[in-house]
């Protein structure tokens, strides 16, 4: 039996084009690992199957689970006999744009080929993780990289300064097929600028300047009182932007603390002070 820890991730900056004829949409994003992250557990076994739990009860534990889903399209590759048993212990809430799901997903990648002593390759892996969907392949990244096409092409980037910013949890749950089809009705919205590695660097050494996420102009046509709050925040000095596609947003350092903002929040919403990972502590060893 062995562990893997499942970093989330931020969109630091997230541009989204028009929709293409596959249905998918161009974007251009920054992606960086953050602190918050949930623990899995996975021990092989004999008898053929998977086994997966996880703690919480919201997340399924059967084959719509991404982990079950990678363990599964490794085992095919593999052409595996045995079976797997697979814990999830989760701290990133599920569906709040952190990436937690896709997160497991890389991990269970990255866990069973040690485990089985490296039978496929980096690519090859890579390969499983396009196919498990868009936000996979970031995480057998970490750290920070550029993310393009779908989010599935996957280029890292020199480590950013370590940054810190407040997570917030409103209990508004956002649709995030609700917020594409509200962009695409935008007839004037512009396919996604690419940026040179020069102006990513900029971006990244200004921390929470420059930010950008193209759901951002929409907020208000989802819940106005999610839209006013990141509003209120903004007049108080404070850099507010979605985390995706929402309904989590993210506030970065301004002119006082964070937890200052934190007791400001509406009753019933939730928040959590999060910190940048570079590469080295999102994957240590996974590394390669």
């Amino acid at each position: 039996m062995e562990q893997i820890e499942c970093f989330g991730k931020i969109n630091r900056f997230l541009r989204v084009g028009p929709r293409r004829q596959d249905g998918f949409h161009e974007i251009f994003t920054v992606f960086q690992s953050i602190s918050l992250r949930d623990s899995l557990t996975l021990e092989l076994t004999d008898q053929s199957g998977i086994v997966l739990t996880v703690s919480d009860p919201s997340v399924p534990s059967n084959k719509e689970n991404l982990a079950w889903k990678a363990c599964e399209s490794f085992m095919n590759q593999i052409d595996y006999s045995g079976g797997a048993s697979i814990h999830i212990e989760k701290r990133i809430p599920p569906g709040g744009g952190l990436g937690g799901g896709s997160s497991d997903a890389a991990g269970t990648l990255l866990l069973l080929n040690r485990m089985l002593n490296n039978p496929l390759s980096r690519n090859e892996l890579k390969k499983i993780a396009r196919d498990l969907g868009s936000d996979v392949p970031f995480f057998l990244v970490g750290g920070s990289a550029v993310g393009t096409g779908r989010g599935e092409q996957v280029e890292p980037l020199p480590d950013s300064n370590p940054f810190s910013f407040l997570a917030v949890f409103p209990n508004i749950p956002f649709s995030t097929e609700k917020m594409y089809s509200l962009l695409d009705r935008d007839e004037n919205y512009p396919a996604p600028k690419q940026m040179s590695t020069r102006e990513i660097q900029a971006l990244l050494v200004q921390q929470s300047d420059g930010l950008e996420n193209s759901f951002d102009r929409i907020v208000s046509k989802i819940s106005g009182k999610v839209a006013d709050v990141m509003q209120g925040i903004r007049r108080e000095g404070f850099p507010v932007m979605l985390s995706g596609s929402g309904s989590t947003f993210l506030v970065f350092e301004g002119p006082y603390s964070l937890e200052k903002i934190s007791n400001k929040l509406p009753a019933g919403w939730q928040s959590m002070k999060l910190r940048s990972m570079t590469r080295q502590e999102a994957l240590g060893e996974f590394i390669f």
